[in-house]
């Protein structure tokens, strides 16, 4: 009896770089997003075009990938800190879901654009915190717009971190990932300015967390339009490409 194990190995990469190449796509406030493809990640990235449109409450289940796949085991959680500081209780969700993005109209912000909608903070100096459960161990990338469309052009800045899931947590002296938000116009998308990314590798089952504030001018709120997450494959999964090519034409030159 013949073992084929090209198809074998074919089916392993497959599931393989399924799993490593999957992304979240969250868009907050109370539109849903008809212009999928106009983000930062879809600017970098490859990707496909399903959001999780995020209002201000937390969702436990029944969130998709961006193929539109169930991502089973995925919740999200929203909090807000504890006065002026990087400590975000997730029992105290952020107080408004209404930004409309009444003063971005044009290039990535036409129509439902999904960075034009958003959720923030009434308070000045109070952080948006969002932690993330459920997601494998390994490398991600995060892209996140977070500016207030109906009104200034206030830089913000965001900043992550890993540990354990919880209902509180603080994120000490974070690295803060600046978005000058300079202009109201945008045709496309410039890293530092309307949209920020950040790298990270999660270990074991530790949870994702986000926080994002404002960082002066008139508006010292934070506001949140955008955040998308993207698992970058492992170098295993190029080395299974190669492997797989390899072997590919391997069958085909027997066949000839």
């Amino acid at each position: 009896m013949k073992t084929h194990f090209l198809p074998l190995l074919l089916a392993t990469f497959s599931s393989s770089l399924c799993l490593n190449a999957e992304a979240l796509l969250f868009d907050f406030g109370k539109t849903a997003t008809n212009e999928p493809t106009l983000s930062p990640g879809h600017a970098n990235e490859t990707m496909g075009n399903t959001w999780n449109s995020i209002g201000k409450n937390d969702i436990a289940t029944g969130l998709f990938t961006d193929s539109g796949a169930v991502a089973t085991g995925i919740g999200i959680n929203l909090g807000t800190s504890i006065g002026d500081s990087f400590n975000v209780d997730f029992a105290d969700n952020p107080d408004a879901d209404y930004l409309t993005g009444t003063s971005l109209s044009t290039g990535v912000y036409i129509n439902n654009a999904p960075g034009k909608d958003g959720i923030f903070e009434n308070s000045d100096f109070e952080t948006i915190g969002i932690q993330i459960t459920g997601l494998a161990a390994g490398e991600y990338k995060i892209y996140l717009t977070g500016r207030n469309s109906n009104k200034s052009n206030d830089s913000s800045a965001f900043y992550v971190d890993q540990g354990a899931s919880a209902t509180s947590f603080d994120f000490g002296s974070p690295s803060l990932i600046t978005m000058a938000n300079t202009a109201d116009t945008r045709n496309s998308w410039v890293n530092g300015d309307n949209y920020g990314v950040a790298t990270i590798t999660l270990t074991g089952s530790n949870a994702l967390f986000i926080g994002l504030d404002g960082t002066g001018g008139s508006d010292d709120r934070a506001f949140l339009n955008t955040i998308e997450i993207v698992a970058i494959p492992e170098p295993s999964s190029f080395i299974l490409l190669s492997l797989g090519g390899l072997l590919a034409g391997l069958t085909l030159m027997r066949k000839k």
